[in-house]
């Protein structure tokens, strides 16, 4: 079915699927916006609408896992600890830039990101294609 979306308002719901696949209790993608130089939150599943709506901008350089998958164009994985869920996030990318992040939050005392991973990259594959066409900042 996601082979078959044309635009990012059909992938809503199908976000739903892809969670239970993912054991994934929230899914957020983010887009990058060249002109306000941030990742904004166009896809959420798993959350409140309360949360979704008050999701931070993530700039490039923030210190946090959504920012350092974007930059590094590498899926990053945090494990699960007594206070936090196991994460992972995906860059979105397109053949010339990395277009935004897929970030998953893990079912707690699920198998962990190496479970999942090679399922979400795929996911992530998909979902770059529909994003994509907005060049990111190159780096220096």
């Amino acid at each position: 079915a996601l082979g078959r979306v044309e635009t990012t308002v059909d992938v809503q719901p199908l976000l739903r699927e892809a969670a239970a696949i993912l054991d994934a209790t929230g899914l957020i993608v983010w887009v990058w916006h060249p002109l306000e130089q941030e990742l904004k939150p166009l896809l959420v599943h798993g959350y409140p609408d309360y949360v979704a709506a008050r999701l931070p901008r993530v700039k490039r350089d923030d210190d946090n896992l959504t920012a350092a998958a974007f930059r590094s164009e590498r899926t990053l994985a945090a494990t699960e600890t007594v206070h936090a869920s196991a994460a992972l996030a995906l860059p979105l990318l397109t053949p010339g830039s990395c277009a935004g992040v897929l970030t998953l939050e893990l079912a707690r005392g699920s198998d962990g990101p190496g479970g999942v991973r090679a399922v979400a990259t795929f996911f992530a594959a998909m979902l770059a294609q529909l994003v994509g066409g907005v060049p990111a900042p190159q780096t220096e």
